[in-house]
């Protein structure tokens, strides 16, 4: 048999679904159709990305257990407990910033609640971290503005890291704000609703407690908060509860009426 080499480069050429030729003959025209070649290779199937895990905190509250071990306290400049699934501090004296902790002890974190003015706007609130012998950072937001400043324990001295600053994403009046605050290293940021709205460096304090904040202009200010969610970056969490008679685990610390804390003052007996 002749091998017929130039049919292979011929068949091999035709890749189109439905070609044709046409041969026209002697004025005649006469259609020949010849075969489709069709890939018939399996495509390579692609690969769904793995989707990273969200990570368990290592603590939170919705604060509806009222044995959750948040301090339960009344003294003639706070109160502050539980309610229907919320926690409550009322500033009774204004130009007082109110602490409230649980042994949520971090170096590296983030933490995030939801919190609102229940009445009076004139205030502000937020986070207590950082908390320990040395002193403690203050991180409050309220009727549009945020501010973040340290406590030194040993000068009984507060310095405006970031002074009280307008912010677009704080929600105004008594509507409730979702807030978080990041710490990694010396770098401290700071988040309402999702958006960043303040970063700074600061390594002045080190390991300490995560709680609560709450200040007032005038009195009373009734701060409420809730969702309370604690995420840990491998320091140690310490997250035994302090006893809800422990007096200790809320401080009262009198600051100047304008919003810049001044000088601290011994809680009441």
């Amino acid at each position: 048999m002749v091998r017929r080499a130039w049919i292979l480069p011929l068949i091999f050429s035709v890749v189109l679904v439905g070609l044709f030729v046409s041969i026209v003959s002697a004025g005649q025209g006469t259609t020949v159709y010849l075969p489709a070649v069709y890939n018939q290779s399996t495509p390579t199937p692609t690969a769904t990305p793995t989707p990273t895990p969200t990570p368990a905190p290592a603590f939170s509250d919705n604060f509806c257990n009222s044995n959750s071990g948040w301090p339960i306290v009344s003294n003639s400049v706070t109160t502050v407990g539980y309610l229907t699934c919320e926690y409550q501090i009322v500033v009774k004296q204004a130009g007082y910033v109110v602490t409230v902790g649980h042994n949520l002890v971090e170096t590296d974190f983030t933490a995030a609640l939801d919190a609102h003015a229940a009445s009076s706007v004139d205030g502000t609130y937020g986070f207590d971290f950082g908390d320990s012998n040395a002193g403690f950072y203050d991180y409050e937001v309220g009727n549009g503005q945020f501010y973040l400043a340290r406590y030194d324990a040993n000068t009984q001295a507060w310095t405006n890291l970031i002074g009280l600053t307008p912010a677009s994403a704080i929600l105004p009046g008594t509507q409730t704000n979702h807030l978080e605050v990041s710490r990694a290293g010396s770098t401290i940021t700071l988040y309402v609703n999702g958006q960043q709205v303040g970063q700074i460096n600061d390594s002045a304090l080190g390991q300490g407690d995560v709680g609560l904040a709450a200040s007032g202009n005038s009195a009373p200010f009734d701060a409420r908060f809730d969702n309370f969610v604690l995420y840990s970056s491998g320091s140690v969490v310490a997250a035994g509860s302090p006893g809800q008679a422990n007096a200790a685990a809320v401080r009262e610390f009198k600051r100047a009426p304008a919003g810049a804390p001044t000088t601290p003052t011994p809680p009441p007996a």
